[in-house]
């Protein structure tokens, strides 16, 4: 997929991950639209953006708001990809964190993600080519003890992001890929105060947008991101459950969102 001329929407592109992914979409030469609940960080975000030679169109958007989402369309435009990028993370041990708070995570992380490619996929359609980009991660695949709802989500990101994907191409519309981001933690505010796992370390939100804009150009399915993340899968087909919990537990998995203080300091 040649990024050059092309129109990308990206949600949650103010800041962390979503900016440095638009960052590296400009360099392509794709034109933007970043929606945000941010307005202040729309506008930074723009301004970082004014000499890179695209088009930066900025949107304040709660992606929790159905009535909001349903406008997208009209709003954005005409768009070749999709990045769904907004999301939010609550750490702590499952009954010590209010249902309400659960609730808000899986509202941000799953119910508006359906909702943004529900209102922009009969768009993408229209597109010779184009693409949606879901935001996973390694806790998609693996169990997050003390962040229950936040792993609950991504598991319902690929499994969504998964779905489609197979739709797409059982209706005869297989122009419009699908790509899952599956990154170990990233060094961003969301997480601040987790664990870095034994033998990795806390990606840089620049090199994850590089491998994102590099699977965008090259149609793959999944960025998964570090190496312990990309065996994940196969570790979990081969070896028994007992031991995948215990693998886990050695490197430090199971405990890593203890100390997780996220943007509580705030």
């Amino acid at each position: 997929m040649k990024l050059q001329g092309r129109r990308a929407c990206i949600t949650g592109g103010a800041q962390g991950i979503g900016l440095a992914i638009a960052q590296g979409l400009a360099a392509r030469g794709c034109h933007l639209v970043l929606a945000d609940i941010d307005a202040s960080a729309l506008e930074a975000a723009a301004g970082s953006l004014a000499g890179s030679g695209v088009d930066v169109e900025i949107i304040t958007l709660d992606v929790t708001d159905a009535e909001a989402v349903k406008a997208m369309p009209e709003r954005v435009g005409e768009i070749d990809l999709l990045v769904n990028n907004a999301g939010t993370v609550h750490g702590g041990r499952f009954l010590d964190v209010d249902p309400d708070i659960h609730a808000r995570v899986i509202k941000v992380n799953l119910e508006a993600l359906v909702r943004v490619t529900h209102a922009l996929l009969p768009g993408l359609i229209t597109r010779p080519e184009a693409m949606i980009v879901n935001l996973a991660s390694a806790a998609g695949f693996v169990g997050l003890p003390f962040a229950g709802s936040y792993a609950g989500t991504k598991w319902g990101v690929i499994g969504f992001g998964e779905t489609i994907r197979l739709e797409l191409k059982e209706i005869g519309e297989s122009q419009v890929r699908v790509m899952h981001v599956c990154p170990g933690y990233v060094d961003t505010a969301l997480f601040r105060g987790v664990s870095v796992l034994r033998s990795t370390r806390l990606l840089n939100p620049a090199g994850l947008a590089r491998k994102v804009v590099r699977g965008i150009e090259r149609n793959r399915i999944w960025i998964r991101t570090p190496f312990l993340v990309s065996i994940t899968p196969t570790l979990r087909a081969l070896m028994p459950t007992v031991m995948v919990d215990q693998v886990l537990r050695i490197f430090g998995a199971s405990r890593s969102m203890q100390g997780w203080r996220g943007r509580l300091d705030d």
